[in-house]
C-alpha cells in the first residue's frame, strides 16, 4: 500500500507556517520594544537625572490543563499571556539606583 506524497508534505507545510508566524510575531514585538526603548531614552535624556540604562523584558507564559473522570475528558483549557518587566537605571555603572548604599537598596 502506497501512502500519497501529500500525507508527508501537508504536515511539514503546517509546521513551517506555524513556526514562521511565531517568528514574525516575535520579530514584530521586538521591533515595537526597540522603538519604544529608543523613544523613552530620547525623551528622558533631557531630565535632571537621565537614565544611562533601560531594558524591557517580556516573559511569555502558556499553560494547559486536562481533567478526566472515569476515563472521560471533562475539562480542557489552555491559557497564554505575556508579562512586561522594565528596568531604568539612573547614575552610572559604578553607582546607580539599584546598588546598596549604607545598607539600603534604593530601588
Amino acid at each position: 500500500m502506497r501512502i500519497p506524497l501529500l500525507h508527508y508534505i501537508f504536515p511539514v507545510v503546517i509546521l513551517f507556517t506555524i513556526t514562521t508566524n511565531r517568528t514574525n510575531a516575535q520579530e514584530v514585538l521586538i521591533d515595537i520594544l526597540k522603538e519604544e526603548l529608543h523613544r523613552e531614552m530620547e525623551f528622558l535624556k533631557n531630565e535632571d537625572y537621565p537614565p544611562y540604562f533601560m531594558d524591557y523584558r517580556v516573559n511569555e507564559l502558556s499553560s494547559s490543563s486536562l481533567s478526566s473522570s472515569f476515563g472521560s475528558l471533562i475539562n480542557d483549557s489552555q491559557n497564554k499571556g505575556r508579562i512586561l518587566s522594565t528596568s531604568v537605571r539612573i547614575g552610572n555603572y559604578a553607582l546607580d539606583n539599584t546598588r546598596e548604599v549604607d545598607g539600603v537598596i534604593t530601588s
